[in-house]
């Protein structure tokens, strides 16, 4: 039987798929149908950025597959970042909302580059969000693109029946798979282009690469609920449901680093992505 914490996060989770319709992968993740105008409109927008950034050779990309908004890139982007929204404002929970983080196009390449291959907070260890620093009222949003989908994905795990508060804590990935990685068990379920899949922050999940895959792409992010605690992780790439709405109209994005300048601190601060301007502005 389910502890009363995880009970908890179980309704809440319920409180938010019940406004759509969904495939129940297990009691905190689940899979949606996206519409086919909707999954198109992504998908071009995708194939798009990644396109332009492979020209770059990459190098706007970070260890764990994220390609990171430049300056080049922008309009690709905010093609990308509105592509996303009017997904999620079909789903019928945006008064669940209480911050959106700008979305994250990955690509994973077959290998990893052998620098990486021991880093700690390497999405190919079975890992939680919430253990990255994310605030613990979150979402986690997942998108299967484009690319070897199939052999190159997303595995998600059953929770145990008993979390403790300290599940929800900051901790390195490695350190946290005797401790809690051990308590769950991967789950037999699909990955396939046409999904959106959500699951509660908690939810451990990894990057499974089958010997002969291929790259894929895929866009992952958290949502931020409503109420939110007094967390500052990721907060600088997040907007308000007005700001996301008027992209695209009064409101259009920035991306100040051009390729090849870099910043952000791995499991400190992540890599600057862009700013909101206004277009009406003086």
């Amino acid at each position: 039987m389910a502890t009363n914490l995880l009970k908890k996060r179980i309704d809440k989770f319920n409180s938010l798929t019940k406004n759509f319709e969904h495939e129940k992968i297990s009691s905190l993740v689940v899979a949606h149908k996206i519409k086919d105008k909707l999954i198109k409109k992504i998908c071009r927008s995708v194939n798009e950025y990644v396109r332009i950034s492979k020209k770059y050779k990459f190098i706007n990309r970070t260890p764990n597959g994220k390609i990171v908004p430049k300056k080049e890139i922008s309009d690709q982007y905010l093609r990308v970042i509105k592509a996303y929204r009017d997904i999620i404002l079909s789903m019928n929970f945006v008064g669940k909302i209480n911050k959106w983080v700008f979305p994250v196009v990955r690509y994973k390449d077959i290998k990893m580059d052998s620098k990486f291959k021991y880093r700690p907070t390497r999405s190919e260890l079975p890992h939680s969000d919430a253990w990255a620093g994310w605030d613990k009222n979150s979402i986690l949003i997942q998108i299967p693109i484009g690319g070897d989908i199939k052999n190159n994905r997303v595995t998600y795990y059953e929770m145990p029946d008993k979390i403790k508060k300290n599940w929800l804590t900051k901790k390195n990935y490695k350190d946290a798979q005797k401790q809690f990685v051990s308590l769950c068990k991967p789950i037999d379920h699909h990955y396939r282009k046409g999904y959106i899949y959500l699951s509660d922050i908690t939810v451990v999940h990894k990057t499974t690469k089958n010997k002969a895959c291929k790259p894929r792409s895929s866009i992952d992010i958290p949502i931020i609920l409503r109420p939110s605690r007094k967390n500052n992780y990721g907060i600088g790439d997040c907007l308000t449901t007005k700001e996301i709405k008027a992209l695209g109209k009064n409101l259009s994005i920035n991306c100040p680093l051009k390729m090849g300048q870099i910043d952000g601190t791995a499991g400190k601060k992540n890599p600057t992505t862009c700013k909101i301007i206004n277009l009406r502005a003086n």
